[in-house]
């Protein structure tokens, strides 16, 4: 187990949002969120770090990331069509 290893499952545990746990600003863009998700997530896993706060570090980091869509990809999709009535 690394020092690594050790200070993420801490900050996973402690972090009250995603951009706490990948030590990122609100304002980052959406490869650099993948990336430090990523990074973090290969660190808490539980099958790769032998601490048995990881499984639960390991859940917490996955329930912190937002939920559907990002908002970039809901302002440029196209406006639902309405149904047609049947004739």
């Amino acid at each position: 187990m690394s020092e690594a290893q050790r200070a993420s499952v801490l900050r996973a545990l402690h972090a009250s949002d995603i951009w706490a746990a990948l030590r990122l600003p609100a304002n980052a863009a959406a490869d650099v969120v993948r990336q430090a998700f990523r990074r973090e997530s290969r660190l808490l896993h539980p099958d790769k770090n032998p601490l048995p706060e990881a499984e639960a570090a390991f859940k917490k980091l996955r329930s912190l990331l937002p939920k559907g869509p990002p908002p970039s990809a809901v302002a440029s999709a196209p406006p639902p069509t309405p149904p047609t009535p049947p004739a």
